[in-house]
C-alpha cells in the first residue's frame, strides 16, 4: 500500500500490454510492515521497458540487483509462518517475540520460559540458547618472556660490579660504606687550593662527631 512513498512509476515507459504488472494493490496485508525497495524479487529500474529507459524510480535503494533476501523480506516471512496460530502484524512481533505459539531460534531474544524457545533450546538471560552448548577446553595461561631491565647505573664512588656475559640484570645497591654516610668522599682534595682545603679541614674537624 506505500509502495509510492519508495518507488515513482513513469506509466508512459512501460511496454505496451505490461501495465498490470505495476498495479498498486491497495487491499494487500502488509502486516505494517514498509514496501521493500531493497527485496531480491524487485523489478530492475529498466525490466518491462518500452525503450530501455527507467520506468521505476527509487527514492532509496538500488533495485533489482540484491543477491539475497532483505531484512524485511525476513521479517515478513517470520511475520507470516512463525505462530502456529497464523500471521501476526509486526507490533505484536515487536513486543512479544517469543510465546508459546510462536517459540523462537536459537540466539533469538524476547523469551522467558523455555517453552517459547523452538525444539530443545531453553531461555537463558530472555535469549533462546542450547541446551547442551559444546565447551571448548581451558585456555592455557599465556607464557611471557622474561622481562629483562636495563642496569641501573651506580653513585659515583661506589663499587661497580664486575661485567658477566650473561643477560644484562637489576643492579642491586650495595650498602654504603659508613664514612659516605657522615662526610663527603676524600678525592675531592686532590682538586683543591691550600685556601680551600684549610677550611674543608676546619669543616671536618667541626663534623667529626
Amino acid at each position: 500500500p506505500d509502495r509510492d512513498e519508495l518507488v515513482t512509476i513513469l506509466t508512459n515507459m512501460i511496454e505496451p500490454g505490461k501495465e498490470s504488472n505495476f498495479a498498486k494493490c491497495s487491499d494487500r496485508n502488509s502486516l505494517r510492515v514498509d514496501y521493500d525497495n531493497g527485496s531480491i524479487i524487485h523489478y530492475n529500474a529498466t525490466q518491462i521497458s518500452r525503450n530501455g529507459f527507467p520506468v521505476i524510480f527509487s527514492k532509496g535503494n538500488e533495485i533489482g540487483v540484491t543477491k539475497k533476501m532483505s531484512t524485511s523480506a525476513i521479517l515478513q516471512i517470520r511475520l507470516m509462518h512463525h505462530c502456529g496460530s497464523g500471521p501476526r502484524e509486526f507490533g505484536q512481533n515487536l513486543f512479544d517475540t517469543c510465546l508459546k505459539d510462536c517459540p523462537c531460534w536459537e540466539g533469538q531474544t524476547g523469551c522467558v520460559f523455555d517453552v517459547e524457545c523452538q525444539g530443545d533450546l531453553k531461555s537463558s538471560r530472555r535469549t533462546c540458547i542450547s541446551a547442551n552448548p559444546t565447551t571448548s577446553p581451558p585456555m592455557a595461561p599465556p607464557t611471557n618472556p622474561p622481562i629483562r631491565l636495563r642496569p641501573t647505573r651506580p653513585p659515583i664512588g661506589w663499587p661497580v660490579p664486575p661485567s658477566t656475559d650473561a643477560a644484562p640484570a637489576v643492579f642491586t645497591m650495595p650498602t654504603p660504606p659508613e664514612s659516605v654516610c657522615h662526610k663527603p668522599p676524600l678525592p675531592v682534595t686532590d682538586m683543591m687550593d691550600d685556601d680551600t682545603l684549610a677550611i674543608y679541614d676546619d669543616y671536618l674537624q667541626d663534623h667529626e662527631d
